[in-house]
């Protein structure tokens, strides 16, 4: 499967067109809708953030989708800097990051000077590429 790119303006609107394309992304690579769902969720969390944080850049975030060997990999790229806080573990509210921590396989979290990445991986189950 071809990587997608796609770039969005800072909006609730634009959280929900991300999470609709990351899905479609998804379903096209054969996950079952058990693994859409939680693609979808972990990806409008991710995007949530990106948008509240999008401070440069006229505010906007993108999002890429990468598919190989049975797994995909969703990169969100703010232009928030780094003037974010990394997650605390033992943080009481803004559990967005943990929830997508256990709904993913991997997730990375990469501040730099020109913006913030997040990225996660799912591995399409064995269950799903049987049934194709």
């Amino acid at each position: 499967m071809e990587p997608e790119h796609c770039r969005f303006s800072s909006s609730t609107d634009a959280v929900i067109c991300a999470r609709k394309a990351v899905t479609a992304y998804a379903r096209a690579c054969g996950f079952p809708e058990s693994d859409v769902f939680d693609i979808a969720l972990a990806t409008g969390e991710i995007c949530t953030n990106a948008v509240e944080h999008a401070h440069s850049d006229k505010g906007a975030f993108s999002v890429d989708c990468r598919y190989e060997e049975a797994v995909l990999t969703v990169a969100v790229r703010d232009g928030g800097g780094r003037d974010r806080a990394l997650p605390v573990k033992d943080h009481v509210g803004g559990l967005g990051l943990f929830l997508v921590r256990s709904l993913t396989d991997h997730v990375s979290f990469q501040p730099t000077p020109s913006g913030t990445t997040v990225s996660f991986s799912k591995r399409r189950s064995v269950n799903a590429a049987l049934a194709q």
